[in-house]
């Protein structure tokens, strides 16, 4: 049975149990002074828009097989942030929380998740990174934004952060969202960065690929990251005036 195939039994599941549609609130970013301000991920989403049309069509494609798009997207979301918390632990060589697993999830999706988890494992295991920080969450007080940062790893006596996905593709947006946790990182350290790899695991199987960034890339996506913050801003402040 594929993925695609699990996680349509694994909605059906949920929905019985009355557990989509009730999402754990995301996290929340203040500047020193209180103000809350908006994520990396949704000033990418709400302002950038390269890979909508995939997702359109994508979208379209499961109405006319009367599939729920949205439900497949939370239930993936889940599998995805179970896979990341395993890694979490692996990094920080903490205990699983066994409860907390078994009270959230259910058996279906622990087996996804698992599978990519153990595509993570593969990749540390195989190089063996010298772990510097893990799930680090930072603001900037400058650009007011924030976001976390899954890994940031030690390469040849250099920092380089690591981004795990489960999704089934990389996308250029993505290099944005590197960018930006490179400032984020940079500014609240004052350490340099040189490059990002994003390890997009699977969740068919055991596996991983590694996606690059080098510097020159992130320069780039930085300067298009900013761009999205002051869209975002005016976003609020362009309104009609009644006549």
């Amino acid at each position: 049975m594929t993925v695609p195939e699990q996680i349509e039994i694994i909605t059906a599941k949920l929905k019985e149990l009355d557990k989509l549609g009730k999402k754990k609130p995301h996290t929340r970013y203040t500047l020193a002074d209180g103000t809350v301000i908006p994520s990396t991920t949704t000033i990418n989403s709400n302002n950038l828009g390269w890979n909508k049309y995939i997702l359109i069509k994508w979208s379209k494609k499961m109405q006319r097989e009367n599939k729920d798009s949205e439900a497949f997207t939370e239930v993936s979301a889940r599998i995805g942030t179970l896979a990341h918390y395993f890694a979490e632990c692996y990094v920080k060589k903490e205990p699983i929380d066994r409860e907390m697993v078994a009270a959230e999830y259910l058996v279906e999706e622990v087996k996804i998740a698992k599978t990519a988890y153990q595509g993570f494992k593969k990749w540390a295991d195989k190089h063996n990174p010298i772990f510097k920080h893990s799930e680090v969450q930072l603001v900037s007080e400058e650009y007011k934004y924030g976001g976390t940062i899954d890994l940031i790893l030690e390469v040849d006596g250099k920092l380089c952060i690591y981004d795990i996905k489960t999704s089934n593709s990389v996308h250029t947006e993505m290099i944005l969202q590197l960018a930006a946790y490179r400032h984020l990182y940079e500014a609240n350290y004052a350490l340099k960065i040189t490059s990002a790899t994003i390890i997009k695991i699977s969740k068919d199987e055991p596996e991983y690929e590694l996606h690059y960034v080098d510097s020159d890339m992130l320069d780039k996506g930085w300067e298009a990251f900013k761009s999205l913050i002051t869209i975002n801003r005016m976003h609020d402040e362009l309104k009609f005036s009644r006549i």
